[in-house]
């Protein structure tokens, strides 16, 4: 669980939590429910990029290693480690009430920002030197804690270290770290077995992570499924039965992390949701059950759309309670559950929506005669009449759609979100599509008085 400003920070920390976190009693409830039915709760804290949360506020914006990105913190500030410090010894406190924490995760992928400011300057480091002395830094604070606890990080920063900087002398200090090599493509552009090799001789466990939402754009309403059951097939294909060079023994992945991203970062809009993401995250389990419980050379050389058709469909459709109209074709990119609960009524609802904006986007495009001119063309008081009543009309008739939209699916959301939640998607996903249709709404009504028209030419140098 990645918390951000969720988490319930008090003390020196309390602004850093927003004003909507979770609340204390139902987090401990959340946790203790949790261990009872044998789930493990990683904690996951940003310790380096990824720290808007943090960095945005005034308070700490002196942290920053860029004064105008709020992304990386200073690891040569003293102040920063202070900070990060403390968060580590609230979270870590608050899950040791319910069970020992035996992972946590510190983030520290995509560190945009390094050696930029004049403190990290001063001490005369490449940039992988001054990277992974941050690193060390962190897993001393954690081990002061807790010596038992296994650190988890995401390993993109280790992609980044040519391999003949790639020495014991230089990653002695990390050995215990156990780096997640992700990649959420559907062909595994990211990975290189050389990666793999590097991290196996450094690293005592290695985890892989792919992704059941929150990879196919910022402006997704959906996952796009065949690209999400394409990852996770082309994972579990890449790791079974994986050696290394010069030996005889298969090693074993420590763990498949499926991540499933609500933004691309703290400061970027709600990308697919997690309600109606259940078939992509249930379908892609199922997935990984069927690899663990056993799978034929043969099997992993399908195609993805016929493993899925011969191995998950049946089970999926049972799991999502389905009925007969569960929808299957070749690709499944077009596959969908038709389940019995309030999920389908939100999926059925984003791609209602999704179909909406791709016809206002078309006639906008397309449509000369009804709005794709009515911006240029009003200002120069020269737009056919009938044609300006018909655009008019059909701009009041897509408001009103969109209106009809937002509050149906308002009441779908008010299931699963606070109100906060609600008005931040719902506002992000029609405020351009209104705002352009309220502008020609507003340019053909203006024009629309214009009854008297002067003979050509027209001044076409209006501003």
């Amino acid at each position: 669980m990645e918390y951000e400003d969720s988490f319930p920070y008090h003390g020196p920390l309390a602004n850093l939590t927003s004003t909507i976190p979770y609340d204390n009693a139902k987090l401990q409830y959340f946790l203790t429910r949790a261990h009872t039915l044998d789930i493990e709760i990683i904690p996951l804290i940003q310790m380096f990029g990824h720290m808007e949360h943090a960095l945005k506020l005034k308070e700490f914006q002196h942290l920053r290693e860029s004064k105008e990105h709020p992304d990386s913190i200073c690891p040569s500030n003293n102040e920063s480690i202070n900070l990060i410090k403390e968060m580590l010894h609230q979270v870590i406190d608050f899950h040791t009430t319910i069970t020992p924490l035996k992972h946590i995760h510190i983030g520290c992928d995509e560190v945009y920002q390094l050696n930029k400011c004049q403190k990290c300057q001063d001490r005369h480091l490449a940039n992988r030197n001054l990277f992974l002395d941050h690193i060390n830094t962190v897993k001393t604070l954690v081990y002061n804690f807790n010596p038992l606890i296994s650190i988890l990080m995401w390993d993109d920063m280790f992609r980044k270290i040519n391999r003949n900087q790639w020495n014991e002398e230089t990653m002695a200090n990390l050995q215990e770290m156990e780096p997640v090599y992700w990649d959420y493509s559907p062909n595994l552009g990211r990975v290189s077995h050389m990666n793999l090799f590097r991290y196996h001789g450094t690293f005592r466990n290695i985890w892989i992570a792919s992704a059941f939402k929150g990879a196919d754009g910022k402006q997704a309403f959906l996952p796009e499924l065949n690209k999400r059951f394409k990852n996770h097939y082309a994972w579990l294909n890449l790791i079974l039965n994986y050696m290394f060079a010069s030996e005889k023994k298969v090693f074993n992945f420590k763990g498949v992390i499926l991540t499933g991203w609500s933004r691309y970062s703290h400061l970027d809009p709600l990308c697919e949701l997690l309600p109606s993401s259940l078939s992509s995250l249930v379908m892609n389990l199922l997935l990984i059950q069927k690899y663990r419980d056993g799978v034929t050379i043969s099997d992993t050389l399908l195609e993805p759309h016929v493993f899925l058709e011969r191995y998950i469909v049946k089970k999926l459709t049972g799991e999502l309670n389905c009925d007969d109209n569960f929808i299957m074709h070749k690709h499944i990119g077009t596959a969908i559950a038709t389940w019995h609960n309030k999920s389908n009524t939100l999926v059925a609802s984003l791609k209602r929506y999704k179909i909406l904006v791709t016809d206002i986007d078309a006639t906008f495009k397309n449509d000369v005669a009804i709005v794709s001119l009515v911006e240029y063309y009003s200002h120069i008081r020269n737009l056919n009449v009938q044609h300006s009543e018909s655009a008019l009309n059909w701009c009041k008739k897509i408001l009103k759609e969109i209106l009809r939209w937002e509050k149906e699916t308002s009441l779908i959301l008010m299931n699963y979100y606070d109100k906060f939640v609600i008005e931040e998607y719902i506002g992000y996903k029609t405020y351009s599509v209104k705002t352009k249709i309220k502008k020609t709404f507003h340019n053909l009504k203006q024009y629309l008085k214009v009854n008297v028209w002067k003979r050509r030419s027209y001044n076409f140098s209006f501003r």
